[in-house]
């Protein structure tokens, strides 16, 4: 990755020190002095366009730098796809286990750690067809202090 901005870095300095005997010291100076300016305005110019990128991260406007700078942006492409292709595998299964719990008979009832009920299995009750209701076995499954 240090390679290519180096290498910039160098070739710009080597550029200026075969300029010297042609433009006098003065004039190598200042050629390396507006080199290196339009250096640091092509890496501004890249961390704005990133900058700007990452408020509404979307693969489709992501920026696509030049330099080192696209070495970076096709490793974050990489990165996002990858992101994506989890979130919709996770979004499968999550699809599959809510299906399967819809399926069961007696009712399914999942509560956040503030006690809210955060899904429960559609279509049943809580009361089971037998002489206790699902909410009291329930009940004497958790610990106490969560129902107090």
């Amino acid at each position: 990755m240090w390679g290519r901005p180096l290498s910039t870095v160098v070739l710009i300095a080597v550029l200026a020190l075969i300029s010297w005997p042609l433009l006098g010291s003065r004039g190598a100076l200042l050629f390396l002095s507006l080199m290196l300016l339009g250096l640091l305005l092509h890496h501004l110019r890249n961390l704005s366009m990133l900058y700007h990128w990452l408020q509404n991260p979307q693969s489709r406007n992501m920026p696509m730098g030049s330099g080192a700078w696209e070495y970076l942006s096709s490793n974050m492409l990489r990165m996002l796809k990858r992101q994506r292709e989890t979130e919709r595998r996770l979004g499968e299964a999550l699809s599959g286990f809510q299906l399967a719990g819809a399926a069961l008979p007696d009712a399914v009832v999942i509560l956040d750690d503030t006690d809210r009920i955060e899904w429960c299995n559609p279509n049943r009750s809580l009361t089971s067809s037998g002489s206790r209701s699902s909410w009291n076995i329930c009940r004497r499954t958790m610990p106490a202090n969560r129902w107090s």
